[in-house]
């Protein structure tokens, strides 16, 4: 019996890109809280300020039908003209760093056009994935694990 070869999974993290004030806004916020915490991560490069809008693990070779279902619900959806709030921070331990964030308030649109990039990139998603399915740089060679 041939074993079926295990097909390459890609972590993939559907975000939209913030407007110059929201940037401003978010690397303000990100330089005080590296005052109280210097070991922390300066926003800019590869930590960019973004909205997660969807987070997965996918199949690496269907990437490129991934990418055009996605381009597909942006080109009906128009997210640049909405008007988006945010209300809070949140913090998830995790390793020495942990994750902290700013939350949004969800509005109509913003959970209209997450639900259609849920269906879009279901039929490319993979059951479960490894750390090997993150990308990584000589700056940021670790992947933390979730917390339990």
């Amino acid at each position: 019996m041939t074993k079926t070869p295990e097909r390459s999974i890609t972590a993939i993290d559907t975000v939209l890109e913030p407007d110059a004030t929201m940037i401003e806004r978010a690397t303000a916020d990100n330089a005080r809280l590296l005052k109280n915490f210097p070991k922390g991560y300066t926003l800019g490069g590869i930590h960019a300020p973004h909205v997660s809008m969807l987070q997965r693990y996918v199949y690496t070779d269907q990437l490129d039908n991934l990418y055009a279902a996605v381009d597909k619900v942006f080109a009906e959806e128009d997210p640049a003209s909405w008007k988006l709030k945010a209300f809070k921070y949140y913090y998830i331990p995790s390793g020495p760093l942990g994750l902290g964030g700013i939350v949004i308030e969800p509005i109509p649109d913003l959970l209209r056009l997450q639900q259609k990039l849920i269906d879009a990139e279901a039929p490319f998603e993979a059951p479960n994935g490894t750390a090997a399915a993150f990308v990584t740089t000589p700056e940021d060679p670790d992947i933390v694990a979730p917390p339990d």
